[in-house]
């Protein structure tokens, strides 16, 4: 299970990042809150921390994704906090 949560967070990450733009996020900067499997597809919902190398943070917000069993997007909704 673990290596599927770690996959699932990589995932994460990667939607993420192409949603977001050019930034340079890190798995350890993704947070999963909830993570439920339904049918064939995974419902995760969480929070993201884009820092820089200083550790000032650049962007936060909130998510939920809909993944299908092959961790392929199904929906995305990504929030940004504002600042």
């Amino acid at each position: 299970m673990n290596n599927t949560i770690e996959r699932i967070k990589n995932a994460l990450t990667t939607i993420i990042k192409e949603s977001r733009g050019p930034i340079t996020l890190l798995p350890n900067e993704v947070t999963i809150d909830s993570l439920h499997k339904k049918n064939n597809h995974y419902e995760i919902m969480g929070s993201y921390k884009y820092t820089n190398i200083f550790g000032v943070t650049l962007e936060e917000g909130s998510f939920k994704i809909v993944l299908d069993e092959k961790l392929e997007p199904i929906e995305i909704e990504i929030k940004p906090k504002s600042k």
